[in-house]
This record gives C-alpha cells, structure tokens and sequence, in this order.
C-alpha cells in the first residue's frame, strides 16, 4: 500500500524529505507550506522518537524555511520527543468531517 500520493511531488507548497543510509530510505518526512507556517507531518524513521532523527529533520527544515514557525501534531512519545526539540502542545486536535 502506498502511503503518500504520488502527485504531491509536483506540488509547489509541499516539500518530501527523506533520510537515506546507503540506497535505503531510513527516514522523512512531509513539509506543507501555508502563507504563515510549515506543517511537518508524516514524519518517520525506524526510532520515532529518537533525537537524533528530530534533530535533522527540523535542522533540513529551518535551512529550507529559515524563521518560519514550524507546527505538527503528535500525542504520547511522539509528543513529547517533539516538545523536547521545542513544540510546545497548545491545544487538542480537532478532527472534522462531513458526508457528501
């Protein structure tokens, strides 16, 4: 199962990272540019909550959106490995839905 469109490489306000230890993909994760933030999302590696995969994520994302505010949602160890590289939670997570 594929887990990320394929036509989000072709759109201007997303940005695909991946880490990569010989030929294979170890990490990445998506960064979605709005007229005032980055989201990060989709944000994997073998060790979720490991500091050292934060930390190259965030650093490739500030050298791409230099003193851009940064947001994302987690919860539990995701969580608080994010409020440890900075994030601070201000809020639950509203989720919406509408039938059509």
């Amino acid at each position: 199962m594929d887990v990320l469109r394929a036509d989000l490489v072709g759109m201007k306000a997303v940005t695909l990272l991946a880490a990569q230890i010989d030929d294979q993909i170890v990490g990445g994760a998506v960064l979605n540019r709005s007229a005032t933030v980055v989201g990060i999302s989709n944000f994997f590696t073998e060790d979720p909550v490991s500091s050292e995969s934060w930390q190259g994520c965030l650093a490739l994302a500030d050298a791409l959106f230099p003193g851009v505010t940064f947001v994302g949602y987690e919860s539990g160890d995701a969580l608080d490995a994010a409020r440890t590289h900075g994030f601070e939670a201000v809020g639950p997570l509203q989720v919406w839905i509408r039938d059509g």
